[in-house]
């Protein structure tokens, strides 16, 4: 904290139950001798006062345009960092469409320090795709978030959506105003292909064997494989186009739909590739010879002949053994055995295991995520549930140590 002396951090309060969290951040922050100035929003002061902030930081509260102490654009040029916590899905909204209707949102459209946002809301909210475009957008912009955690909710729920302890927002803090607001380039000159979402095998011209990977994942783990440095190759299968923002402009996209697309793609691929993901749920089975018209109703179809398809990760232990490959293993029982089984057999450096059971919580289209990691010679690393963005940045931070193992990188 004392290398926090003599910054200068604005802190955007909106209404949440939550906000009492700010005024002990507020707090913490000028103990270590950063010099905070409060924006309390009109909904923010119903759970908070002004008076409390002032008497925290020993300065005067800003709580509309009218204020005269400091005026929107003086405070953005004071800021050295712009924190909103609790950030409201509301707050966001605003600030991704570039609404200016109150002191807060005018700040955030006109500041050139970097802006970080602790969100604070229902798991409903936060995980609705209009929040998640939303947080998506701002990303794009730079905007660095921190949480949501997984907790107890105001309505007494347990879900994600609790606003990030005070520890992660300091921390996030200090990397921010140390100019490390973009991650380390360790992955710079490396080649990662990273596959993501499900395959569509079809049946006939309109239905077709699929599973409920949304790409969430894959997609994820790309985008942060770019933000280190990296040339990314991402094959992915049919999801959502709004995933597609949060990616950057460094990650090479190549759709695919059937399993046998995904595996000629990938095999392709890898012939220039380091470093393969195969966060794809890439389908076992598709059906044999698939009819080229619509099948009726009445045509009396009682059962689809199926047969297997490839796996593409046992086909590169084979013609790529010295691509570093990384597996994931979606499994309803015996997840640690079952994924293990997986490493050996398909002779992955790295294999990322999660409970697809549903009684770890929901996975296929969630933000968030629990695994556990498995690495020959290394005992099972098990992650807290976290948003799949950290999960993925936990991936990728595992890389440099397995292309050391692989002997593709000096120790």
């Amino acid at each position: 904290m004392s290398d926090l002396q003599g910054r200068h951090i604005l802190l955007g309060v909106c209404g949440s139950v939550a906000a009492f969290k700010s005024a002990a951040l507020a707090s913490e922050l000028t103990k270590a001798g950063v010099e905070v100035r409060v924006i309390l929003t009109a909904s923010g002061e119903r759970f908070v006062t002004a008076d409390t902030f002032r008497d925290l930081t020993n300065q005067s509260v800003a709580r509309s345009m009218w204020d005269v102490d400091m005026d929107h654009i003086d405070l953005a040029r004071w800021a050295d960092l712009v924190i909103v916590a609790p950030a409201t899905a509301n707050m966001i909204a605003r600030a991704a469409l570039g609404l200016a209707d109150d002191l807060l949102s005018t700040v955030l459209l006109v500041v050139s320090a970097p802006i970080l946002i602790v969100p604070a809301m229902e798991s409903r909210m936060w995980e609705n795709v209009a929040t998640s475009r939303n947080v998506a957008a701002l990303r794009e912009r730079g905007v660095t978030f921190v949480g949501p955690d997984e907790g107890r909710l105001a309505s007494g729920a347990l879900g994600i959506g609790r606003m990030a302890e005070q520890t992660e927002i300091v921390a996030a803090a200090q990397r921010l105003l140390d100019g490390m607001s973009q991650p380390d380039k360790t992955l710079r000159g490396l080649r990662i292909v990273v596959t993501a979402g499900p395959t569509q095998e079809a049946i006939d011209p309109v239905r077709f064997i699929s599973n409920r990977s949304s790409g969430k994942m894959g997609y994820e783990v790309a985008a942060a494989a770019s933000r280190h440095g990296a040339s990314v190759r991402l094959i992915s299968g049919p999801v959502e186009a709004d995933l597609r923002r949060g990616l950057g402009s460094g990650v090479e996209v190549i759709d695919v739909t059937t399993a046998g697309e995904m595996r000629d793609a990938v095999l392709a691929a890898t012939d220039a590739a380091d470093v393969i993901v195969m966060s794809a749920a890439v389908a076992d089975f598709r059906p044999v010879g698939p009819r080229d018209q619509k099948i009726k109703k009445g045509e009396g179809l009682i059962h689809i002949d199926v047969e297997s398809t490839d796996d593409i990760l046992t086909l590169l232990a084979d013609s790529a053994p010295e691509v570093v490959r990384i597996g994931f293993a979606a499994e309803t029982s015996d997840l640690l055995a079952q994924a293990g089984e997986k490493l050996r057999r398909k002779r992955l450096a790295m294999i990322v295991a999660n409970d697809v059971s549903g009684t770890g919580g929901e996975v296929f289209g969630a933000d968030s995520n629990q695994v556990t990691i498995l690495r020959p010679g290394f005992e099972p690393e098990l992650l807290p549930r976290m948003p799949k963005r950290n999960v993925a940045e936990r991936i990728v931070e595992l890389i440099p140590e397995l292309l050391r193992a692989n002997m593709m990188l000096p120790t």
